[in-house]
C-alpha cells in the first residue's frame, strides 16, 4: 500500500476542516514548538484483522488538541473530531482504503501542559477495508 489509513484519513480531515497539515494538522504528534491552536490524529491501536475477512481492519484514533484558551482547544478539537465522525465521512475510498464509518466519543478537556496550553482529546474507531468497497470488481 501506498499510504496507511492513519495519514489517509488525517489528510481527508485537512481538506474537510480547512486546516493545513503540518501548520495546525498533524498526524503523529504535535512538535511542542508549533503553533498554540493545534490538533493531532494519533493512531491508538494496531490494526486487528476482522476474523471473518482479512481485507476489512478496525483502527483505533485518539484526536488530540490544544489552545491556548479552553473555548479556543476545545472548539478546534471539536471541529476535528466532529469532521472524523460525520455522516459525509462514510462509504468514501481514501486512496487504498475504503472507509465505511468512523464511530467516535465527545471532546474531553485532560488539563494543561507546560506552556500552559489547554488539551483535550476524543476517541474515534473507524472500520475500514483493503481496497475497493465490499463487492466491488
Amino acid at each position: 500500500m501506498s499510504i496507511s489509513l492513519h495519514e489517509a484519513i488525517t489528510q481527508r480531515l485537512a481538506t474537510d476542516t480547512g486546516l493545513t497539515l503540518g501548520t495546525d494538522l498533524f498526524w503523529g504528534h504535535i512538535p511542542p514548538e508549533e503553533a498554540d491552536l493545534a490538533v493531532a490524529i494519533l493512531e491508538r491501536v494496531p490494526m486487528p484483522r476482522d476474523g471473518y475477512n482479512n481485507n476489512f481492519r478496525k483502527h483505533r484514533f485518539q484526536v488530540f488538541g490544544r489552545g491556548p484558551s479552553f473555548k479556543t482547544g476545545k472548539d478546534r478539537t471539536a471541529l476535528v473530531n466532529d469532521a472524523l465522525i460525520a455522516k459525509t465521512f462514510r462509504g468514501i475510498q481514501l486512496t487504498d482504503w475504503y472507509l465505511y464509518f468512523a464511530v467516535g466519543e465527545e471532546v474531553m478537556h485532560l488539563g494543561k501542559d507546560e506552556r500552559d496550553r489547554f488539551e483535550f482529546t476524543a476517541n474515534a474507531t473507524a472500520t475500514a477495508r483493503v481496497g475497493a468497497p465490499y463487492g466491488a470488481t
